[in-house]
């Protein structure tokens, strides 16, 4: 499983989703919901899609089929009477379909449960994640992957990881402090 932005050829299954989960709500909830309505217009999706302060976030399989769906949205707050500037992503409406409900984290690969922690801690509005070898008894495709997803966080977020496939840390970090017996030997960025 790949979770990467969704695009406007997702727009049909994201439209089946949408649907699964509107079939949810008026079993539940007839006297709210109608049976068989739309949330969105293709037009309204699309609309979304595009827009990059609402994030639509696509989980897909190794054959690029969509399996379920994050509807997010940025809210930023700068020189509010109350609140500390910050811009947090909030997830605002998510999806897994019918046929895949019901698995438990504990059956997911190594790759896949590291991307469900990142996206809950996103879910809690982190601003500091700490890695400890995060691709540690991950096959390296899927390591890679992983290291995908955590580039495309927001650069509020802050990250410290712990690694040592060096290739991997010269990928990704910015700033490098190798440690021996718990000393500082060299601190620096990559290119240095």
């Amino acid at each position: 499983m790949t979770v990467r932005r969704a695009e406007r050829k997702d727009t049909p299954r994201i439209q089946q989703l949408l649907w699964q989960v509107e079939q949810v709500h008026h079993r539940i909830r007839p006297d709210l919901f109608r049976d068989g309505g739309r949330k969105y217009t293709d037009a309204q999706l699309a609309d979304i899609l595009a827009d990059d302060a609402r994030p639509v976030l696509a989980a897909v399989d190794e054959n690029d089929r969509l399996l379920g769906y994050a509807f997010c949205k940025f809210v930023e707050y700068r020189d509010d009477n109350i609140m500390q500037d910050r811009r947090t992503l909030y997830l605002d409406d998510l999806c897994v379909d019918e046929t895949l409900r019901g698995r438990h984290i504990g059956a997911l690969s190594g790759g896949q449960r590291q991307r469900v922690l990142l996206a809950r801690m996103l879910a809690r509005q982190g601003h500091l994640l700490l890695l400890d070898e995060p691709a540690a008894g991950i096959p390296s495709a899927e390591s890679r992957e992983l290291f995908e997803v955590i580039a495309q966080l927001p650069r509020e977020v802050t990250i410290v990881f712990i690694e040592h496939d060096m290739g991997l840390v010269f990928r990704f970090a910015e700033r490098i402090t190798v440690l021996v017996g718990g000393k500082v030997l060299v601190e620096g960025t990559p290119a240095e």
